[in-house]
């Protein structure tokens, strides 16, 4: 219901579910009891890939089970399922929590934080090794894989800051002075549990920078453990040097005590277009071959979808579009939807007909001789009276 309705109805479902979670306490413990299916959810996902949590049974493979293959090997077929699994349940929590962020507290009880950040440091890398190592033939599903893996990852990564932000960050800012050392302290354990998941804590901090957290806990507090937060930034630190990526410095003014919310927010939409932008890139190495250019039938077509929905496009533009986007109908109209489309096609008139093809032949249908138009002209007539012709001696 949060992802079929949430984003036209936010406010009004939020205000449905935070009812029904108010007038009836006891859905708090249905969900409670619930927590353990939804953490499941990884293991599955993990077994999917031969990979094995910290949960996974210790006991010996019987013989008549199959040896697990990694991602790497598994068809093509499979690695589709697994991603688009992956996706619909990220998406799924991602706006379950969007919509009733007070759930928050009960998915931390079951270490929620800790579980994510350590699924998406054995998944994730797994998972773009295997579709970068596919066969090129399949350039426009690996893309898509890529797409929604990407959009997962950042789902993952907003739902880590949604608990964090919902559970210590908020607090801090609405309390006194007097009562905000258990939310500091809840702070600093979550990202100490996490300190071993380099990728994550990487992603994590390109997204939500966590220098500006720590500067929001010192300004609101005198008495914090100076010790414990250099040791979680020098952790980010090194993440950023394992992995061999520079961070994106982002200049601006420092962090204020009455704004702190605002910027944390707002610096985040920043930092999400630069992070979508770097899976671009990313994306494009693992699918680096050139698409072929699609012509004929099957390029009218293609414009012909475009223009079912977008009538008022003239075919020159819709044929930009689909080049720019290697004829990948999907995203063009996404784009086109959601008005975000690149540069380059945004000074282009949307009404812009298509180009007419040259003549290949321009000088033959061009030519005029002597021989013009008589009846040996096999450039101008189908048919030539053979009957005038003679063979020499």
């Amino acid at each position: 219901m949060c992802v079929l309705f949430g984003k036209g109805n936010g406010s009004l479902l939020q205000k449905m579910i935070g009812n029904i979670f108010t007038q009836q306490s006891s859905y708090f413990n249905d969900l409670d009891e619930t927590m353990p299916t939804i953490l499941q959810v990884f293991n599955n996902i993990l077994c999917a890939c031969g990979l094995q949590g910290e949960e996974a049974s210790g006991s010996p493979q019987k013989l008549e089970e199959k040896v697990r293959m990694t991602s790497k090997g598994l068809p093509l077929q499979e690695l589709k399922d697994i991603v688009f699994y992956i996706c619909d349940s990220c998406i799924t929590l991602f706006a379950f929590l969007d919509i009733f962020p007070s759930a928050c507290q009960t998915f931390q009880k079951h270490d929620f934080c800790f579980r994510l950040a350590a699924f998406y440091e054995l998944v994730i890398p797994e998972l773009e090794s295997a579709i970068k190592k596919r066969h090129p033939e399949n350039i426009r599903v690996l893309s898509d894989l890529w797409r929604r893996l990407s959009h997962s990852r950042k789902k993952m990564v907003e739902m880590f800051h949604m608990v964090v932000h919902q559970l210590c960050l908020q607090p801090i800012l609405e309390s006194s002075c007097d009562n905000i050392q258990a939310y500091i302290e809840e702070f600093l354990k979550i990202f100490t549990s996490v300190l071993q998941e380099t990728r994550f804590l990487r992603d994590y901090d390109e997204l939500f920078p966590l220098a500006d957290d720590v500067s929001l806990l010192q300004q609101a507090s005198s008495a914090l453990d100076e010790t414990r937060t250099s040791y979680i930034l020098q952790a980010v630190e090194s993440a950023w040097d394992k992995t061999g990526r520079r961070r994106k410095t982002v200049q601006g003014p420092p962090l204020s005590e009455t704004a702190a919310g605002a910027v944390t927010v707002s610096s985040a939409s920043g930092q999400m277009e630069h992070f979508e932008e770097q899976d671009h890139l990313e994306c494009a190495g693992a699918a680096a071959a050139p698409v072929a250019p699609v012509s004929g039938v099957e390029l009218d077509s293609l414009i012909s979808q475009v223009k079912d929905l977008l009538p008022d496009l003239g075919e020159g533009f819709v044929l930009a579009c689909l080049e720019e986007y290697n004829y990948n109908v999907e995203h063009v109209i996404n784009n086109l939807l959601e008005d975000k489309l690149r540069a380059s096609l945004q000074t282009l008139d949307r009404t812009m007909p298509r180009p007419v093809k040259p003549d290949p032949t321009p000088l033959v249908t061009s030519r005029c001789n002597v021989f013009q138009d008589d009846e040996f002209d096999v450039f101008s007539k189908d048919t030539v009276d053979v009957s005038r012709i003679q063979k020499g001696k």
